[in-house]
């Protein structure tokens, strides 16, 4: 399950607090921000829906085979209780085969005891009773063959018998194995039902991910209109002001992502600031910023050399104009390398400080101003060096 915390941006519409171009910029960056992170949510989206199309393809395919294998199961026990009823029947043939052998068996131990016993009485009684020799000898031949005719009846029952119990070991053979083949079927039932459960747990937690996308990006989407519509009324006012040409210029859209004038450390900041021994307060219109690198002062964007001069307090000074409307100020610079209105480019060398560890007074005084009006650089430069 994701598990976020939702960015909601809010933004308090203040003209009389900041200026319409300030808050253009802060509108923008802000519209950029939401746009982004719906994207990002979009993406995550897509890849949800496209991971629980997959799951619930699995999920068919998994209830066909579970089907599949149920069907055989039937099968397979319809199979078995055939084999368990013809076991049955069997057995029940063998057990009254052995019934009617014993039976056979006894009248012939009987008979024979009956023979054994009375022998001398039934050959009297033949002599007496039969009139011709050779009818007495058949009588007794017929006795004999009625002993060999029941032999043979119950070696017959004992062959039935026989092969009765072969074809009862060749089922009991099959019904083990059907019974095996059934322990497999319910094992590989069992395995794709847990693999049914599994897949069914992770599609519930995909579904919860994708409510909880799209609520956010509802939010987003909501936070998104609400800033199309500031920025329209924004945009609106800097063309009816005629400003609009200032946030389309270069140097406005690179706002926060200029490089450092040199490598340092800010020791003054942009603002109000107390002075010991002085009542009040005094407002730096730019940053003092400590220099730690090679000395070298760079122009922070393209421009025009426009002014350089030397003022009693901050030394040498340049001033450079970018895209009509924004100014940079350079001071406190011990050897200029360029000349007025000479084009330069972002980066390039504009002047030189004697760096000198343990002199704190090897630092620039720098500003950025947007036509008369100086703006705080700290907004405007790239978060690199330590404040």
């Amino acid at each position: 399950m994701i598990i976020r915390i939702i960015l909601i941006f809010i933004i308090i519409f203040n003209v009389s607090f900041a200026e319409i171009i300030e808050e253009y910029d802060s509108v923008i960056k802000y519209l950029n921000k939401v746009k982004k992170e719906i994207k990002n949510e979009t993406k995550k989206l897509d890849t949800i829906l496209r991971s629980k199309e997959t799951i619930e393809k699995k999920l068919k395919s998994l209830e066909i085979s579970i089907k599949k294998q149920k069907d055989i199961l039937k099968k397979v026990d319809y199979k078995m209780q055939k084999l368990i009823k013809e076991r049955k029947e069997i057995e029940y043939k063998i057990k009254k085969l052995d019934t009617e052998s014993n039976f056979l068996k006894e009248r012939i131990r009987k008979l024979n005891i009956y023979l054994l016993d009375n022998q001398k009485y039934l050959r009297l009684k033949l002599l007496f009773f039969t009139k011709k020799y050779y009818e007495v000898k058949n009588n007794f031949e017929l006795l004999e063959n009625i002993n060999l005719k029941i032999y043979d009846l119950i070696k017959e029952y004992q062959d039935i018998q026989n092969r009765l119990k072969t074809l009862h070991n060749e089922v009991k053979n099959k019904l083990a194995d059907i019974i095996a083949i059934k322990r497999l079927k319910i094992s590989i039932i069992n395995k794709l039902e847990d693999e049914k459960l599994q897949q069914k747990q992770l599609v519930a937690i995909l579904k919860e991910d994708e409510n909880s996308i799209k609520q956010y990006l509802a939010v987003l989407k909501s936070k998104e209109d609400e800033l199309e519509r500031r920025f329209k009324n924004l945009d609106n006012q800097l063309v009816k002001n005629g400003d609009k040409e200032i946030v389309n210029s270069a140097f406005f859209k690179n706002k926060g992502n200029l490089p450092w004038p040199v490598e340092g450390n800010v020791i003054e900041f942009f603002g109000p600031k107390e002075i010991k021994g002085f009542k009040g307060k005094i407002y730096n219109k730019g940053i003092k910023i400590q220099i730690t690198g090679d000395g070298y002062v760079r122009s922070i964007f393209d421009g025009d050399v426009k002014y350089i001069d030397w003022v009693r307090g901050l030394g040498n000074i340049v001033i450079i104009n970018h895209d009509k409307f924004f100014y940079t100020l350079y001071a406190n610079i011990d050897e200029v390398l360029v000349k007025k209105n000479q084009k330069v480019k972002k980066g390039d060398k504009i002047g030189i400080i004697d760096v000198d560890l343990n002199n704190k007074s090897a630092y620039l005084y720098f500003e950025i101003r947007k036509e008369s009006k100086a703006v705080n650089p700290l907004k405007w430069l790239k978060k690199e060096v330590v404040e």
